[in-house]
């Protein structure tokens, strides 16, 4: 191939940009029901030239790929595969820094846009790296994790709370004729009095109960109810209720000690929680890392020593392309 027509086939900063846009699109879509997708419109641009197909493929090799979602789209087109002359270092840090730049403003105002909502329908809501006690007219006390909402609807006859993001810590003023329901958006938690801790996650809630006794339920399958003794948990999804285990207390509770407590836990579930006590976000780019596993007690309220610390450990490399992106490989 003549330099001529290697270079025609090579995608322009133009195209690059719309690529990563296409890209941060499809990963919205694929981490929320609630983010719209065009492919229709995305399959239209994909196919009008090789420099659309040769751009996306580009963008897609540096973060990593979106697993199937993309994988699907990029087999069905078959695009241009890349020459080796096109990675060079000077392309890949333009690349780098205009997908970081795009990533980061769509994220934000995605992030944004889902926050309102929450908002609007949480009596409490606190901020990413704060966390919140409340005591409530019965006299349970209730702690915010950080990045929690939860909206209070006592009544005559129930007392009842709705944990709409995040995590929170209950301990609860026993009353056997007014139970205490805790709503997610996956089930239920009832209680008379007791002590518990529950986190809503993408697809449950994890319930671990430490004194009493709780009652789960699955609204959508009728008469699913499941009890939980001290030392025990159980996660509510959409379709069902896990099997109750066992868990570590200390674990749990860290994050009421301003602590994270890990014994080998993968790294990839490590970022998570790292990235719910800072603003932006830490990327794995590289999937065969996502397993390593990481043990140690650190400070909630240092997240960039922690990381450090991990990297160094793990023998890994960060790039902070700004403080809100830091890409891990």
């Amino acid at each position: 191939m003549s330099k001529q027509t290697e270079n025609q086939s090579e995608p322009s900063e133009l195209e690059l940009e719309q690529a990563s846009i296409w890209y941060c699109k499809l990963e919205d879509a694929t981490r929320s029901q609630q983010a719209s997708f065009n492919q229709a419109e995305f399959e239209n641009w994909l196919t009008q030239k090789p420099q659309h197909q040769a751009a996306f493929t580009e963008i897609c090799q540096l973060w990593g790929a979106l697993e199937q979602p993309v994988n699907q789209l990029l087999r069905k087109h078959e695009p241009v595969k890349l020459n080796s002359t096109h990675k060079k270092a000077s392309r890949v840090n333009q690349i780098t820094a205009m997908a970081a730049c795009i990533l980061i403003a769509l994220t934000l105002s995605f992030a944004w846009l889902q926050d309102w909502p929450t908002r609007w329908q949480s009596d409490y809501f606190v901020q990413i790296g704060e966390k919140r006690q409340i005591t409530t007219a019965d006299g349970s006390e209730i702690t915010l994790n950080s990045n929690s909402a939860l909206a209070v609807q006592f009544t005559s006859s129930v007392r009842q709370v709705e944990l709409l993001k995040g995590e929170a810590w209950f301990n609860v003023q026993k009353n056997p004729n007014k139970p205490f329901i805790v709503k997610t958006s996956f089930g239920d938690i009832q209680v008379t009095g007791t002590q518990f801790n529950v986190k809503v996650e993408d697809k449950q809630a994890l319930v671990s109960l430490t004194e009493g006794s709780v009652e789960l339920k699955q609204p959508q399958q009728s008469g699913l109810v499941k009890t939980l003794s001290p030392g025990q948990q159980a996660a509510i999804s959409k379709q069902a209720i896990s099997e109750v285990t066992a868990f570590d207390q200390t674990q749990v509770s860290a994050w009421l000690r301003n602590q994270f407590v890990f014994y080998n836990t993968p790294l990839n579930q490590v970022i998570s929680h790292l990235n719910q006590y800072r603003q932006g976000q830490i990327i794995i780019v590289n999937p065969n890392l996502q397993q390593l596993k990481v043990s140690g007690v650190f400070s909630t309220k240092q997240t960039d020593k922690a990381l450090n610390m991990i990297c160094n450990t793990l023998a890994l490399q960060q790039t902070r392309l700004t403080d809100y992106l830091v890409i891990i490989q």
